[in-house]
């Protein structure tokens, strides 16, 4: 059998009990990723109600911390205006929207609505950016955007920025377990910011859970493209922690 962690049934035969949100935290996320996983030890496979009641009153938390954040930029920027705003003030506000986004990405699907606001204004203020620009900085400036990109690309995955949380649930023994979970693209995030050392420890583990989980009776899903991911050198410069 196919398995994914949102649907009923697991290592035990028994049907789901707990009723899981689509749209959910990051908190409840990983207890829907632990939740009859048979990738993590059985110890660690069973979720409470009261586990869930309290995941998602943090999650709640975040996110209402998330819309007090981000008024306050979003409201300044509106406020003053892009276009009358100095290159200096826009590229302030732009760092500061990058980390809102990534906030919002630690957050997860629950806080979709308030990143894709923070999006939208942060193409904006890249726009505005762009104009008020000296042109003898421009090249340096569209460097620096792409460069930027590359790092919101990363660092603003939802797994990887939840994994960055200081309270994050994804504890180091967990860590294999619940990224091979995620898709694919999410699991190259993840390597791909790994040092080497740490990259072939995690392929080792992630090569033999599966095949425990095979010999339970279950099949992880794109099991061979995440081991070849794993297994692949795409190391980059760098740790798995926010700049």
């Amino acid at each position: 059998m196919k398995w994914a962690f949102w649907r009923k049934g697991g290592s035990s035969g028994q049907p789901v009990t707990l009723v899981w949100l689509q749209a959910c935290g990051s908190f409840e996320r990983q207890l829907q990723r632990r939740h009859n996983n048979p990738l993590f030890a059985k110890a660690k496979r069973t979720v409470t109600t009261a586990e869930l009641t309290e995941a998602r009153s943090q999650d709640i938390r975040d996110q209402l911390q998330l819309r007090e954040d981000s008024s306050k930029i979003l409201d300044y920027f509106s406020d003053e205006g892009g276009s009358r705003m100095t290159f200096t003030q826009l590229d302030k506000i732009r760092d500061a929207l990058g980390k809102l986004i990534i906030q919002a990405a630690s957050i997860g699907e629950l806080a979709r609505p308030e990143r894709q606001r923070l999006r939208a204004a942060y193409d904006v203020l890249v726009a505005s950016t762009r104009d008020a620009c000296p042109a003898r900085h421009k090249p340096e400036l569209e460097a620096a955007l792409v460069k930027y990109e590359g790092y919101l690309k990363a660092f603003a995955n939802d797994f990887v920025a939840q994994f960055n949380r200081k309270d994050t649930l994804i504890l180091a023994d967990g860590l294999v377990a619940s990224l091979l979970v995620e898709d694919v693209e999410t699991v190259r995030i993840m390597v791909s910011l790994m040092p080497e050392n740490e990259r072939i420890a995690m392929a080792k583990a992630a090569e033999s859970m599966i095949e425990d989980a095979r010999k339970e009776g279950y099949e992880v899903l794109d099991s061979d493209e995440k081991l070849k991911t794993f297994q692949q050198n795409q190391c980059v410069p760098g740790r798995v922690a926010q700049a």
